[in-house]
């Protein structure tokens, strides 16, 4: 079937099937992660949503899927909607030779974008609605699981009939621009609906991050998009009722990023360094943007991530990457800086704060890797947790080493990982003494 699309639609065609193939391989990573740590639910709505929904797709398809010839949204009405859906369904006939098809929806639906949401019933612990327009609530799909799995080998994209020429294409930042178009038209509709603007903003960030990880000019494009629309929804949403209670992440901005000669570039830099987005922050720091004597440390925000908390966040955690990256440049672990509580703290005992409350056995290994680097970049060892008075020591042993059996009691129960963790919490402990003997050597 890929040979009977005409060549003057390949490139169109060969796009189209990266995107929603890529979606669909985004969905299986996820839901492999979800396994490994044990908190894999199938009833639960998770992030990556694994549909691409026909007027997302439609608003971006238009300009031939080229992110920089999109322009600025204005609120749909009900029939531009239909109209742009009703397009989009014949350039896929057309363009696609059946391979991607438009499935309408009747009866329940998870999301709604026609803007007549009514009140939602419960199926298998999820939200459904009833849906006004089938089609405007649609999603692509391919014709076949087979299709998506006949894309999956990684040689079939070689094909000359499915080249895309250039470099500056990158379905995940299509993907990221598509949830962006979707949360403003959400945020424009007639029916409110918190839920589905904060999942997709989850969902366009997560996007980022992957596109992030094959940075290209295009990439850095679409994350300033991303703040820019970030202010534009933020435009939209505050003057509606509880808005610091249903939107906290776009209320947070508001309150904390400053109107400025470049909010934009600022809020980018913070998000990309709470999102573990390592290739944009060293774009950055080569336009000089990127400074470790910056007010706010990037170091904090990269450990307590105030913002991106605030949205559902499976999938954007703390990065030891982005520690390591911002240790490489210069910056300090014992700064004192005025947080947002506002209180006077350093990175490094927002780290330790943060390994007191939060640490649970399946991130253990990535805090022993942090709490390394942060040792290796001259972390305080005399420092002691603030609000609970220990000493370092003790939080590793209780918080790190207590999470795996003693291997001297149960040395023969030991998986191979817990092994590991409590050898290089082992090592850590042993890093903290030697400090202690260079600091009394020196004093004496």
């Amino acid at each position: 079937m890929l040979n009977r699309i005409e060549p003057r639609h390949q490139v169109q065609a060969a796009k189209l099937l990266r995107i929603c193939h890529q979606r669909g391989v985004d969905r299986e990573a996820e839901r492999q992660n979800e396994f490994k740590d044990g908190s894999y639910d199938p009833f639960e709505n998770k992030q990556i949503s694994g549909s691409i929904y026909t007027l997302g797709l439609a608003l971006v398809d238009e300009y031939d899927l080229n992110m920089r010839r999109v322009p600025d949204l204005h609120p749909l009405s009900l029939e531009e909607k239909q109209m742009k859906c009703q397009v989009l369904e014949a350039r896929l006939r057309s363009r696609c030779c059946g391979l991607l098809e438009v499935h309408g929806v009747s009866g329940l639906n998870e999301r709604c974008f026609c803007g007549y949401r009514r009140a939602p019933y419960r199926y298998n612990r999820s939200e459904h609605f009833p849906t006004i327009d089938g089609l405007i609530d649609s999603k692509v799909v391919f014709m076949h699981r087979t299709v998506f799995e006949f894309l999956s080998n990684p040689e079939l994209w070689e094909f000359d009939c499915l080249q895309i020429p250039g470099d500056n294409y990158d379905a995940h930042g299509v993907l990221c621009r598509m949830n962006l178009y979707l949360a403003y038209v959400t945020a424009t509709n007639r029916s409110e609906d918190s839920k589905q603007i904060n999942e997709l903003t989850t969902e366009a960030l997560l996007c980022a991050k992957l596109a992030d990880e094959t940075f290209g000019e295009a990439t850095a494009s679409m994350l300033y998009t991303f703040s820019q629309m970030t202010f534009d929804l933020i435009n939209i949403l505050c003057e509606r009722k509880d808005f610091a209670n249903e939107y906290p992440f776009f209320a947070r901005i508001k309150k904390h990023v400053q109107p400025s000669e470049k909010p934009v570039t600022q809020l980018t830099l913070i998000l990309a360094v709470e999102s573990g987005m390592v290739n944009m922050p060293e774009h950055m720091g080569r336009l000089g943007i990127l400074s470790p004597a910056q007010e706010t440390s990037l170091l904090w925000h990269a450990i307590d991530r105030p913002y991106s908390k605030l949205l559902p966040s499976y999938g954007l955690d703390i990065s030891p990457n982005m520690i390591a990256f911002l240790f490489s440049k210069g910056f300090d672990p014992n700064m004192t800086f005025t947080s947002l509580s506002p209180a006077q703290i350093t990175p490094w005992k927002s780290w330790l704060l943060y390994m007191h409350a939060s640490i649970k056995l399946g991130k253990a290994p990535i805090a022993a890797e942090i709490t390394e680097l942060f040792l290796k970049a001259g972390a305080d060892v005399d420092v002691q947790i603030p609000e609970t008075g220990q000493s370092i020591e003790v939080l590793i042993k209780r918080r790190l080493t207590g999470l795996a059996p003693n291997v001297s009691d149960l040395s023969f129960a030991l998986t191979r990982d817990e092994r590991a963790l409590r050898t290089r919490c082992d090592d850590i402990l042993q890093l903290i003494a030697s400090e202690r003997m260079r600091r009394k050597a020196r004093m004496k």
